[in-house]
């Protein structure tokens, strides 16, 4: 068979290819009513949780506990401003910038392992895949073997039997010669 491993190949490939599922999901924009309708409900949601906020800091007065200040950047709607989050320690922010700076490194480091990783297994199935040709290529060799081998051994026990045949032709020769002999002898 000519270029057996690119078949098996292709063969293989069209099996891998047979696995692939697609999912369709239209993009749809919402329309004008939509988006109101989402606004109205993270403002009733905006309004369930200030007021979950007023009852918790009266709880808080009436406890004896004063309650803490709005952080400053946040606006009276109750969301952050063109300030952030608020004031933030000099020293908490240092140490939050290490930690920050510390994870970075620790993804960086994790990213380039997982790169690494990657290649060795593409490399590692790119030896899979040549050791799987040369398994296919093998194994087709010891099967045209096989039948020639099966071909050859049909061929020697033909042979065998015209070789008993033309020794039984042979016998009955010599017998038949025997016989012209021994009339010729007495005659």
């Amino acid at each position: 068979m000519l270029n057996e491993v690119e078949t098996l190949s292709t063969l293989r490939f069209g099996q891998r290819a047979k696995l692939i599922k697609n999912v369709a999901k239209v993009n749809q924009d919402e329309s004008v009513e939509q988006l109101k309708l989402v606004a109205a409900k993270l403002r009733a949601q905006l309004s369930a949780a200030k007021s979950r906020i007023a009852q918790l800091e009266n709880t808080l007065k009436s406890a004896g506990i004063a309650a803490p200040a709005l952080a400053a950047g946040f606006d009276e709607e109750g969301g952050a401003g063109a300030g952030g989050i608020g004031p933030v320690d000099s020293e908490e922010y240092a140490k939050l910038n290490d930690e920050c700076g510390a994870l970075k490194d620790e993804n960086d480091d994790l990213m380039r392992q997982l790169k690494e990783q990657e290649a060795a297994a593409k490399e590692a199935t790119g030896l899979l895949d040549a050791v799987q040709n040369e398994f296919d290529t093998a194994k087709y060799d010891l099967s045209e073997q096989a039948s020639e081998i099966a071909r050859y051994k049909a061929e020697l026990n033909s042979r065998d039997a015209d070789l008993e045949q033309i020794q039984m032709e042979k016998k009955n020769l010599k017998e038949e010669l025997q016989d012209i002999n021994e009339r010729l002898a007495r005659t």
